[in-house]
């Protein structure tokens, strides 16, 4: 799992550095062959990603999850 987190943080700040401005986190896609990550999970570690990164102000983070 920590590589998944590590990827999605990844991808937030190549988001960021891109000039994005929304970023959806979303367990959409999550079935019988692709384990979702939990997506609370992953939307705290971007967040704290991005401060760390100096990116936070950039995106705003949106949750798209069946998991709540």
């Amino acid at each position: 799992m920590v590589k998944a987190l590590d990827r999605i943080c990844d991808e937030a700040c190549n988001a960021a550095h891109d000039n994005y401005q929304l970023l959806i986190l979303s367990d959409r896609r999550a079935g019988y062959s692709r384990v979702a990550v939990s997506t609370l999970l992953a939307l705290g570690a971007t967040h704290h990603h991005l401060i760390e990164e100096r990116q936070r102000m950039k995106l705003s983070l949106i949750l798209e999850t069946a998991e709540a």
